[in-house]
């Protein structure tokens, strides 16, 4: 699925927050803005970049 640019810029944007701190990071997305689909491109990112991670 292709994201909107502003979900491109939500993923971007935990990339450097774990960049720079450790804790729980949060997203602010308007309801229908598709936080879910945010979520899982982040863990498809995240399992695909850290295969062996848990």
């Amino acid at each position: 699925m292709k994201l909107r640019p502003y979900q491109q810029e939500a993923i971007q944007a935990l990339i450097e927050y774990f960049h720079r701190a450790t804790g729980n990071p949060l997203i602010c997305i308007s309801t229908g803005g598709g936080k879910s689909v945010v979520i899982a491109a982040w863990c498809q990112l995240v399992l695909n970049q850290f295969p062996n991670q848990r």
